[in-house]
């Protein structure tokens, strides 16, 4: 058997696979800097991804994965001495969980309803 040491990229769908990942990190870290400083705005956000979620059916592990992660923003803010984002963060944690109690209640709504 040869081995293939660099195949060729197939279609732009595994391009996206290979390179769109980093640009959607980037611009996650540029997001999560603004919103660590404007707090009405990332509830917004916050507010739009939980009715997203709910209409497409994503599954409230997505919700709670966010949730940790907030949380996990809130120690990096106090030990950086940046309350603000140290507030922010835990707003968000504490909204996104509310979020994923309130996605957990629906998709079990829609499994048990007749």
């Amino acid at each position: 058997m040869k081995k293939v040491k660099n195949a060729p990229l197939k279609s732009q769908e595994s391009r996206f696979k290979r390179y769109g990942m980093f640009w959607i990190f980037i611009a996650g870290m540029a997001a999560l800097g603004f919103l660590a400083q404007v707090q009405w705005i990332g509830s917004i956000i916050i507010l739009i991804f939980v009715i997203v979620a709910i209409i497409r059916h994503l599954p409230a592990r997505i919700a709670y994965w966010l949730a940790y992660a907030a949380l996990a923003m809130v120690p990096v803010g106090v030990i950086t001495a940046n309350w603000v984002a140290a507030q922010n963060f835990a707003a968000y944690a504490f909204l996104l969980f509310v979020g994923g109690v309130i996605q957990t209640t629906v998709e079990l709504k829609r499994q048990y309803t007749v």
